[in-house]
């Protein structure tokens, strides 16, 4: 057998597999050639204490244990007492496990005591006051519907189908007439032993008066090859699974040539689809730069997503970040060294010049260094001076 319910196409669908009858030929051999192995195909027709079903020549059953028996009309299968089990104690008149007409004081309900409600097929019914059983309801009439008018009652059982309240049959409709899924899954009749006249419920005149009726979800449809699921669709029954029915319609030489044709004739819908794309993924980018914090400090703070919620406007109004220079410092470049005096003597000499980078010339000077220790000492030029003292001025 298949792992799974399969359409049943296919021939061998009716039949077993060689493992399955072999299992069940075992089974079969070790049950009628009497090898200790208790016949499990027959029911077991005598009574069985304790299981709370009042059957045989029982009184009344209440459990099989003492802790399970709730009432305290009748003896359980194991007593404390050692008195037999499923009968009734002394001096009571029944046993609420009899019937609903039995009260826990062990006595008979009153007559006006209702025992069962009122169902599609059947009346109510009350007890009579002479036996624990309810009384056997008044069945209504045949052809009652019932099953929110799906089906009709048949001897107080609701059995029939809704097309035999007018003289029909009920029938499938199937693949070979090309319904649609949701048009399967309607309630369909035909005539009398006449398959090519099955039509929907909703198609038969002499049924307008009940619009049509839909199958309930659950349903067999397409002539028990699919079932119809909660929004009343027939469904095929997948013997693959769902992975494989994907890439079947993705695909599949018919999809594809189908899709191929689909966008010659469409172009223009794909030029406006890819357009949208990259306007769509333009916006999704930069919602996600506005709000993703970052270290450089020329950006300004990432957004909050309440922010942008209340005034999503300014999200694409937001300009780059120039950053502010400290209180008082200048904007631009420092200003240039001021010139000498007219009166002062040179710094120094221009740049580049002197016996080595960064010395001065004595000779070229006219001054002399004092020496300290035998080292050489290095005079401060003015403007170095002059720029120490403006930095602390400022």
């Amino acid at each position: 057998m298949y792992a799974s319910a399969t359409q049943g196409h296919q021939l061998n669908n009716q039949k077993f597999s060689p493992c399955s009858v072999r299992n069940i030929s075992h089974v079969l051999h070790a049950i009628f050639r009497k090898e200790q192995k208790d016949n499990c195909f027959q029911d077991y027709e005598g009574p069985f204490c304790g299981n709370k079903i009042v059957e045989g020549n029982e009184e009344c059953d209440c459990g099989y244990e003492e802790q399970e028996c709730m009432e305290s009309c009748c003896y359980a299968r194991e007593n404390s007492e050692r008195k037999k089990g499923c009968t009734r104690k002394n001096g009571v008149t029944c046993s609420p496990s009899q019937g609903p007409c039995c009260t826990d004081k062990c006595t008979y309900e009153t007559r006006d005591k209702l025992c069962k409600l009122e169902t599609d097929c059947t009346e109510q019914s009350y007890c009579n006051g002479i036996q624990a059983n309810c009384p056997s309801p008044v069945h209504k009439r045949n052809k009652t519907e019932c099953n929110n008018g799906t089906q009709v009652c048949w001897s107080g059982e609701c059995s029939g189908s809704i097309c035999e309240k007018y003289g029909m049959d009920e029938c499938f409709l199937t693949e070979d007439t090309n319904p649609s899924p949701d048009k399967m899954c309607e309630v369909a009749c035909q005539e009398k032993d006449k398959p090519d006249t099955c039509k929907s419920t909703y198609d038969i005149e002499r049924m307008k008066e009940i619009r049509g009726i839909k199958l309930r979800p659950g349903s067999p449809c397409n002539n028990f090859h699919g079932y119809c699921d909660v929004f009343q669709k027939c469904r095929h029954v997948d013997a693959e699974g769902p992975l494989a029915r994907l890439k079947r319609l993705l695909f599949d030489k018919q999809s594809l040539s189908t899709v191929k044709q689909w966008v010659t004739l469409n172009w223009w819908a794909v030029l406006l689809m890819l357009i949208g794309l990259i306007v769509v993924m333009a916006f999704f980018i930069r919602c996600c730069a506005v709000h993703t914090p970052s270290s450089n400090p020329r950006k300004q703070p990432a957004r909050r997503i309440q922010d942008t919620l209340r005034r999503p406007g300014d999200t694409f109004r937001r300009k780059r970040r120039v950053p502010t220079e400290p209180h008082g410092a200048p904007g631009g470049p420092p200003p240039p060294y001021p010139g000498p005096c007219p009166s002062a003597p040179p710094a120094g000499p221009s740049h580049g010049y002197g016996l080595g980078r960064g010395h001065y010339s004595r000779a070229a000077t006219g001054h002399s260094q004092p020496h300290s220790s035998g080292r050489n000492k290095r005079t401060v030029p003015a403007e170095a001076m002059e720029l120490h003292s403006s930095k602390q001025r400022v």
